[in-house]
């Protein structure tokens, strides 16, 4: 059984040949699981080494972590929000998983910028 329906994997096609795309899909049509499907894929076929996710901080865990847990199992993710010790947030950065979702908060701290900047030079 596949974890996307036909809009779904349309979807997550059309991201995964795009360069920027925007889904606007209504409340509970699967945007985060399209989203990952994509990024699982680029990361599958060697598009990209890293994902970085930025979301608002109750998303991170509630929505994002939750949906990787649940429908893909394999992919090794960290959660990055505030509410660790810089030092926390400095290990998970320097080791970094394939995938961090990231708060929001993350993009404004100058010592996570050296790290997310770093991550995304690899």
């Amino acid at each position: 059984m596949s974890i996307l329906d036909i809009d779904q994997a349309v979807d997550a096609m059309r991201i995964f040949n795009s360069t920027s795309i925007c889904l606007n899909n209504a409340v509970g049509s699967g945007k985060t699981r399209v989203a990952l499907a994509a990024i699982q894929a680029w990361l599958n076929t060697g598009v990209i080494d890293h994902a970085v996710i930025f979301v608002r901080k109750s998303a991170a865990y509630l929505v994002w972590a939750a949906e990787i847990d649940d429908c893909f199992p394999g992919m090794k993710y960290a959660v990055v929000t505030g509410d660790l010790k810089p030092e926390a947030r400095a290990a998970i950065w320097r080791n970094a998983p394939r995938v961090i979702v990231a708060n929001w908060e993350m993009m404004t701290s100058r010592a996570d910028n050296v790290y997310i900047d770093a991550l995304m030079q690899q």
